[in-house]
């Protein structure tokens, strides 16, 4: 037990070290590296720590470098590739992280190369199909993504490939058939076995087999896409007309090439990034319609495709919505609450690693979208669009699920502080194992923290300089292992009203009000100023509202009888044909219900609410709504003009 010397840089003729298996502690002293006649050097199974330092890149008759069983981090100093003598390289169970820097494909003697049970990013280096003398290569158990390089298939020599444990993906290379392996180990991965004569051939050739034994796909069917582009030509009836599939050129409507391009650039993003086929992870086919409805200004991921409002497909847009769909298929994130606005984030999140020249969500979007302003939202600093960037800020609110699209800014704001305390590759990697691995549906905010620092620790080890950025990110904006928002008490004034005086003899059921508000709020309101405002003002209220209808029995069979009577009108006005019409008694009905309501809520102090109330009431010219239909009357109310109120698209998740 102990440390080593540093003296011992000073035996310089010395040709010998063995101190393994001795309880060694510290680090290994770079004094090492002087050392210039040293052929052997074995300092494994004992408890050092640190990096491995790049002066032993000097010792340039060292045939034999043995490090392993160690507690070493990362990462690999490239010196280590300059040893012109080296055969035998074990740095295997250890905790070194970082990408396998390619200059160990200089290495021009190596025989046998252990890099296995450690913490490993990245690619396997295509620079590893020069070692032409290799016949041991082992990296298994580490965090590899992307596929096999096909340059491996080129070594002569090799014998004994390791790859299993990682996120590897893709087929085996057919140029590994040319290789004379005694053992191929690649189970635990997403590597896939290509269905041809000469893989399989080549596969039963091997001695020591241990695989998935998973066929690959077949690549494109007849029967498949891998893309597939819509237009939806300004209705709401999906998918459309099909008019881009595949690796079809440019069809000249910037939309719908739009859409098709930049979701193949998502696809691309995914798989070269993170080795993930498709949204799903199984080679799913992405669907996206373009020019939907009249004057949707907005984009969502419905559950089976993206849908994009005229001039919406932009990069950061499309995978925003795309990554929605991975979310979906991996934690699941429930979209409400803290739940919620993690789902939201993750998309921005890779949005802008999709987009990823700046830090600005919606930027490229026409500038009457945007109300003149230069994005939608911002991960730099969420509070430039009204977000807040600290959990000291986080909103209580009804509306907007519970306030996914606000306080998404605060995790936003820490993956921007993490990034660039470390890099975007690496924050990127980190999110996204976390997201993949660890979120669970209902997580909060501090566990999404918890499960973000285990991605950290699996790919760079606890303790390192990368570990303690992710942690100094998170404190940064206040989200601390023990921090909890105080919870909303959310409930809806308008089921209260149906389903607490229900009818079951009346023609309009309770079933068919309750469905029709939320087809008139998700496919009218939000397409509009005026129903955003009016969203806004009912989420804001809607908690005293159920509470004057609870103590008003009166009252809320007013509501209902009303809301019956409205039903079948602002269907139609959901579905695109709001033709029946508004009667003189109709107009009548909802001023007094309104009238009604304001004064309840002066009886119950709440002048907040009967102000509200009497504010929109003035707006409205009655004889404005009279004799006319759903659809014509819906128009009106989008001609009165709301001071100081500028709204935002939010890129919905429906």
């Amino acid at each position: 037990m102990g440390v080593i010397p540093s003296e011992l840089g000073g035996l310089t003729q010395l040709q010998q070290l063995y101190l393994a298996d001795n309880q060694l502690r510290g680090l290994i002293p770079s004094e090492l590296g002087n050392l210039g006649q040293l052929t052997a050097l074995d300092l494994s199974g004992n408890k050092l720590i640190g990096h491995i330092p790049g002066a032993l890149g000097n010792l340039q008759q060292a045939t034999n470098i043995l490090l392993s069983d160690n507690e070493l981090t990362g990462p690999i100093a490239d010196a280590i590739g300059n040893l012109p003598n080296l055969m035998l390289l074990d740095l295997s169970h250890n905790q070194i992280g970082g990408e396998i820097p390619a200059t160990l494909g200089n290495l021009p003697q190596i025989v046998d190369l252990y890099l296995s049970h450690n913490q490993f990013t990245g690619r396997i280096p295509v620079a590893l199909g020069s070692l032409t003398t290799i016949g041991a290569l082992d990296v298994s158990f580490n965090q590899l993504s992307d596929q096999l390089p096909v340059e491996l298939g080129a070594l002569p020599f090799l014998r004994n490939l390791h790859v299993e444990q990682n996120q590897l993906g893709g087929p085996i290379p057919d140029e590994y058939t040319a290789l004379t392996l005694n053992s191929f180990h690649y189970n635990d991965t997403n590597l896939c076995e290509p269905n041809t004569a000469t893989i399989n051939n080549w596969l039963d050739t091997i001695g020591e087999r241990v695989g998935t034994s998973k066929a690959c796909a077949p690549v494109n069917p007849d029967d498949a896409h891998f893309i597939i582009t819509y237009d939806a030509q300004g209705g709401r009836t999906l998918p459309g007309t099909p008019v881009r599939i595949d690796e079809q050129e440019p069809v000249g409507d910037r939309d719908v090439d739009n859409a098709h391009d930049f979701a193949r650039a998502t696809y691309s993003y995914y798989i070269n990034t993170h080795n993930r086929n498709s949204y799903d992870g199984a080679g799913a086919t992405i669907v996206s319609s373009a020019h939907y409805g009249r004057n949707y200004n907005n984009a969502f991921w419905d559950g089976q495709q993206m849908v994009y409002g005229d001039g919406f497909a932009a990069r950061d847009v499309v995978a925003h919505e795309l990554t929605h769909a991975v979310t979906e298929h991996s934690a699941n994130l429930e979209y409400k609450w803290q739940s919620g606005a993690l789902n939201e984030s993750f998309s921005d999140i890779f949005g802008a690693m999709v987009d990823r020249d700046d830090w600005l969500m919606g930027e490229d979007l026409a500038p009457d979208a945007l109300g003149g302003r230069e994005a939608i939202r911002s991960l730099a600093d969420p509070a430039k669009f009204g977000q807040p960037a600290h959990t000291d800020d986080w909103v209580r609110t009804c509306s907007d699920n519970e306030g996914v699209h606000t306080n998404s800014g605060i995790f936003n704001k820490a993956y921007y502080n993490i990034a660039t305390a470390i890099t975007k590759e690496q924050a990127e990697r980190i999110f996204y194992r976390a997201l993949t691995t660890y979120v669970g549906t209902q997580s909060s905010f501090a566990d999404a923290r918890a499960a973000v620092l285990q991605a950290t620790a699996d790919i760079h080890g606890s303790g390192t300089d990368v570990y303690r950025a992710v942690e100094d990110g998170f404190n940064a904006v206040g989200l601390t292992a023990g921090w909890r928002p105080d919870g909303n008490s959310c409930v809806c004034a308008a089921t209260t009203a149906v389903l607490s005086a229900a009818d079951a003899a009346d023609s309009v059921s309770a079933l068919q009000v309750v469905s029709t508000l939320y087809a008139v709020r998700d496919n009218v309101m939000t397409d509009a100023p005026i129903g955003r405002h009016y969203s806004e003002l009912y989420y804001k209220h809607t908690r005293q509202i159920t509470m004057l209808l609870l103590f008003n029995g009166d009252l809320r069979t007013a509501g209902t009888r009303l809301l019956r009577t409205f039903t079948p009108g602002l269907q139609g006005l959901a579905d695109g044909h709001g033709v029946d019409v508004i009667t003189p008694e109709m107009a009548q009905d909802v001023q007094n219900y309104v009238d009604a309501l304001a004064e309840t809520a002066a009886q119950n102090n709440n002048a907040e609410l009967a102000q509200a109330i009497a504010d929109e009431r003035a707006r409205i010219d009655w004889s404005q709504l009279e004799g006319k239909t759903f659809d014509e009357a819906w128009r009106y109310l989008n001609t009165l003009v709301l001071q100081n109120q500028l709204f935002l698209p939010i890129f919905e998740n429906h």
